[in-house]
């Protein structure tokens, strides 16, 4: 594994943030800072070269008796209301990289949108981005997408959502007072709200609202994936965007509602085993979220009991179900992983202990492995002798991310190409070695690299992968104008359902194409087929 020079990251960016201070201030933008939306006149400001309108209001405060209720219109106003600063991220507590209580707000529901300084001359493509964070972390304000919008002129909306189980809490009770959604859904329900604000609102900025491309990377990606396979997200967006692919699958109703119980009786809210939701609302998030961990046994399976459910109005079925039923909405694609996705969870300490014996190994198959992918724990050892590549920790790093991203990544490309309504699919493989990561130490291209590369993130990327980061912002972008990522003096970029079902090698150097067979050899996907996806 390549180590990644971190000293000189470092460096870099002392560099650039001491050039940032001694920056003149930035001269008046040609385009307009109030703008006009359904709700009311907002200001933005310009930040670093482009026009940013932050903490936008696209749902009223899920606070109350709209806790665990799908999102209400936001207010309407008549005075300039500021939209300079962000707004307050959304509880969340004791998450994958959290410290114990990392706060927040359920009046959380912003979005933030970032415009080229100069309106254009006809309607730009729009990118609508989930943030990641295993379903309970994170905001829209940790992705500035600058280097984006200034590059390839799109608008990129960046959005907060409901995390934990205030999104994704499913009860009987819940259903039974949102038939027409169901529950378990809400965070899905708060991003498609956005969505409709968005289409509603966004010529007023400059962008075309019949191309919006919704794009999300890890939990995100997930999202947006089931954003695909929603009934009440048809309509809203062109095309879709997953780095990490559609990893996670949800929770069936059936097991949500067993879970939500158990969550309501941890909180003394369950008088004779039934939930009272006047007693859950009256609860804290920090509340919640540690009786969510005390049932669910530890915080990496509590962050699995916290994605959607599935047997909804909102989401009646599996995004791979619904690729092979053709019962989804019928957009372009663009999935992808990364080669060592694996790495960051485990070295992060998200998917349990790390396995330094063959007991601690066993101990997380059993944990954290086999009740996510359904593969058995025997037969997971039997594939992944503990000694692959001398090194214990590698050999769980691999099983983490061959079961949980990459292998789910390519079956949905196949799935979404071989079902009975195919559409365009584009896939790619990140391979940078060297590439940073969320936690810093070198990983590798693991989960979140490729993030360093789109984004302004706090470690700046090598000059090596200045080009890299380039193309791949000009991929996102074409693909998000005419859902096809390819364009003028970039590598092409051939489409999965062609000769060979290729993918695009996304590496330092020239871009070329990899194909599935490699892939799934690399990955072991015969051996998880069965489990995760029995639809091939």
């Amino acid at each position: 594994m390549g180590g990644h020079p971190i000293m000189k990251r470092l460096g870099i960016a002392a560099c650039l943030l001491a050039a940032f201070l001694a920056a003149p201030p930035a001269r008046a933008a040609t385009a307009p800072l109030t703008v006009v939306t359904q709700q009311g006149p907002i200001q933005g400001s310009i930040v670093a070269g482009v026009r940013r309108f932050a903490g936008v209001r696209y749902a009223a405060p899920p606070t109350g008796a709209l806790r665990w209720m799908p999102p209400a219109p936001p207010p309407v106003h008549s005075q300039v209301v500021p939209a300079t600063a962000f707004g307050s991220q959304c509880p969340q507590a004791n998450g994958s990289y959290s410290t114990p209580d990392e706060g927040g707000s359920e009046d959380c529901l912003f979005l933030n949108i970032y415009t080229p300084k100069s309106l254009p001359s006809s309607p730009v493509p729009v990118m609508l981005y989930i943030h990641g964070g295993s379903f309970v972390d994170g905001s829209g304000a940790l992705y500035p997408p600058n280097s984006m919008v200034r590059q390839t002129g799109v608008i990129v909306v960046t959005i907060n959502y409901r995390l934990g189980l205030l999104g994704a809490l499913a009860l009987p009770q819940l259903t039974a007072e949102s038939p027409q959604t169901g529950s378990g859904d809400y965070a899905l329900l708060d991003q498609q709200a956005a969505l409709a604000w968005v289409r509603a609102n966004i010529a007023a900025f400059g962008g075309d609202p019949s191309r919006i491309t919704v794009w999300g990377e890890s939990a995100g990606a997930s999202y947006t994936c089931e954003n695909v396979a929603s009934p009440s997200a048809a309509g809203l967006f062109s095309g879709a965007i997953a780095e990490s692919g559609c990893a996670i699958p949800g929770v069936p109703q059936t097991n949500a509602y067993a879970f939500g119980t158990a969550v309501a009786t941890a909180l003394n809210c369950a008088p004779n085993g039934v939930p009272d939701t006047t007693c859950l609302r009256k609860q804290t998030p920090l509340a919640i979220t540690n009786a969510a961990i005390a049932v669910a046994g530890n915080i990496p399976q509590s962050e699995f009991d916290s994605a959607p459910t599935i047997g909804t109005p909102t989401l009646p079925a599996t995004v791979l179900a619904a690729f092979q039923s053709g019962q989804f909405n019928h957009v372009p694609l663009l999935l992808g992983s990364n080669l060592d996705e694996g790495r960051l969870f485990v070295y992060g300490n998200d998917a349990g202990p790390i396995p330094y014996t063959i007991s601690t190994y066993h101990s997380d198959l059993h944990t954290y492995v086999t009740p996510n992918t359904g593969a058995p724990q025997s037969a997971i050892y039997h594939e992944y002798p503990p000694f692959l590549d001398g090194i214990i920790p590698e050999t769980y790093s691999a099983v983490v991310g061959d079961g949980l991203i990459s292998c789910n990544t390519e079956f949905s490309d196949e799935l979404a190409i071989q079902g009975a309504s195919p559409v365009p699919v584009y896939s790619y493989e990140f391979t940078d070695p060297d590439a940073p990561n969320a936690i810093i130490i070198p990983l590798g291209p693991t989960h979140t690299s490729e993030l360093f590369f789109l984004f302004n993130l706090p470690i700046p990327l090598l000059p090596s992968e200045q080009t890299l980061a380039h193309d791949m912002r000009a991929y996102w972008a074409n693909f998000a104008a005419t859902g096809n990522p390819n364009g003028t003096n970039l590598a092409p970029w051939p489409q999965f359902a062609s000769t060979n079902n290729p993918l695009l090698n996304l590496n330092i150097g020239p871009l070329q194409a990899i194909y599935l067979k490699g892939f799934n050899t690399d990955h072991r996907c015969n051996f998880w087929q069965p489990y995760l996806a029995p639809e091939l």
